[in-house]
């Protein structure tokens, strides 16, 4: 299985996120919270939410969920800036392990962006 991480800037705002995740019906049943261990062993606050793949997910599944992961981020984001709640950085590591950011300024790309994070070619249209 393939995961994506996001994780944001913001740790109060990373519920949302998580909201916006879940409401994506290509993206049930795909999306969980995750903790880390903080300090002395113990469990800290919600630190990131992972949308699990299949590895071997078609391509139409993996549209669909390039396409619910982009509309999330985007809507999220852009909520987060009409919001004026300052500037708030997703940041997307996929497969290859290398941080992808997207910040409210950037949502134009941003199926492309989340394409690439999973290691795989960006759905057709877009790069517009």
């Amino acid at each position: 299985m393939d995961t994506l991480q996001l994780r944001t800037d913001d740790d109060r705002a990373i519920g949302d996120l998580l909201t916006a995740l879940g409401a994506q019906a290509e993206l049930r049943g795909r999306v969980r919270e995750r903790y880390e261990n903080g300090p002395d062993d113990t469990m800290s606050a919600l630190q990131y939410v992972e949308v699990v793949v299949p590895a071997l997910a078609g391509s139409t599944v993996l549209l669909g969920v390039v396409r619910a992961v982009a509309k999330a981020v985007s809507g999220y984001l852009i909520e987060r800036e009409q919001q004026r709640a300052g500037t708030v950085t997703v940041r997307l590591t996929g497969r290859s392990g290398e941080p992808i950011e997207i910040t409210a300024s950037g949502v134009r790309h941003v199926e492309a962006l989340v394409a690439e994070a999973l290691g795989h070619d960006a759905p057709p249209g877009s790069a517009e």
